[in-house]
């Protein structure tokens, strides 16, 4: 694969991880009429709303994402949001948009041009966030933290995990599973496997984003 075919790739994969973080479902290369979207990310608003948007990702070693680029993703949009029921358009870039890219976009409030790191601490309030965690955390659980066991239950499944900081890593991977609820009695170690959890988290997260600056 090209250079630039590997650095496209990974944006949109660090993209489509974000919206995921944010709560979103997220699918990859839907192609409709012809035109082919990078990300549509789904999420159910309040009252019954759905925002559903239509994400492009434009990776630039130098320059910048010009007028051509966002003309064409909008014609694809328009021609494709009632079939598709977009909401929105977003497109991002690990670089630059030019003034006439801007320009392009007008008064449309449903389309949005975000760089990169604009979109994460949009979507998740992150770089910040996250450095500030990782101090916050690391001596807490540096040679000080026990995995604990735990009984899980999922749906109608019940069972039990050996390590449940290690099983909770695993889950959140998992588009399906959007959230866990920790429950014990006082001093079991809830707080203390929350903390090693958001540690993990936030580490983990702030090395991968890292690599996008």
């Amino acid at each position: 694969m090209a250079k630039d075919e590997t650095a496209w790739e990974a944006l949109e994969q660090s993209v489509e991880q974000l919206f995921r973080a944010a709560g979103y479902y997220v699918e990859r290369g839907v192609e409709q009429n012809g035109f082919e979207f990078d990300i549509i990310a789904t999420r159910a608003e309040f009252a019954g709303l759905r925002m559903r948007i239509a994400v492009e990702c434009k990776h630039r070693a130098d320059g910048t994402v010009t007028n051509t680029d966002i003309h064409s993703f909008k014609n694809a949009f328009q021609a494709t949001k009632d079939d598709l029921n977009f909401t929105h358009a977003i497109v991002v870039t690990n670089h630059r948009f030019s003034r006439q890219a801007h320009e392009a976009v007008g008064k449309d409030e449903r389309f949005r041009l975000l760089t990169y790191a604009s979109l994460e601490d949009e979507l998740l309030g992150a770089q910040s966030y996250l450095h500030s965690a990782t101090r916050q955390y690391r001596s807490h659980v540096r040679n000080k933290f026990i995995d604990l066991s735990a009984d899980i239950v999922h749906g109608d499944a019940r069972g039990t995990v050996p390590r449940l900081v290690k099983h909770l890593a695993s889950a959140i991977q998992d588009e399906d599973q959007l959230f866990a609820l920790i429950l014990g009695d006082f001093g079991t170690g809830k707080t203390n496997s929350s903390s090693i959890f958001v540690h993990w988290g936030t580490s983990t997260l702030s090395r991968h984003t890292s690599t996008l600056r």
